[in-house]
């Protein structure tokens, strides 16, 4: 998607979950020179999810869990996205206002005394290891 000139779509389901947190900075080439972080933060802005055009993905989260959730649910947006641009015919739209509803309507699922951290304990878990363990 950060080749792509329209970005990421809102529309399919993990998409919609991040409505209105994904932000763009344009590619200034290799990234070595250190005056491009203001720029890089301005871009960013009060977004957790920044697409570097021409380049990749990043979320900036507060906690390893919020990270992790975010950049898992913005990775599958982008597979599905792939996929149904790879298959014919034309995608369905999501409505604008289920789209203003997604993020509030899954925050339940991303919040609490750890955000991301329900889903970030499930793989734990799968992996035989306790986030108390880590800490």
């Amino acid at each position: 998607m950060a080749c792509k000139k329209d970005g990421l779509r809102y529309d399919n389901f993990y998409s919609a979950v991040l409505f209105g947190q994904v932000a763009y900075h344009d590619f200034e080439g290799v990234t070595t020179d250190t005056a491009e972080q203001p720029r890089l933060v301005a871009s960013l802005g009060d977004k957790p999810i920044l697409i570097l055009r021409n380049h990749g993905l990043l979320v900036a989260c507060p906690g390893i869990p919020e990270a992790f959730t975010t950049y898992w649910t913005l990775q599958r947006a982008c597979e599905i996205q792939a996929a149904t641009d790879a298959i014919a015919g034309e995608n369905l739209p999501i409505t604008q206002t289920v789209l203003d509803e997604t993020p509030a309507r899954t925050a339940p699922f991303r919040s609490g005394p750890r955000p991301g951290g329900m889903a970030f304990d499930a793989l734990l878990r799968r992996a035989g290891i306790r986030y108390e363990d880590l800490v």
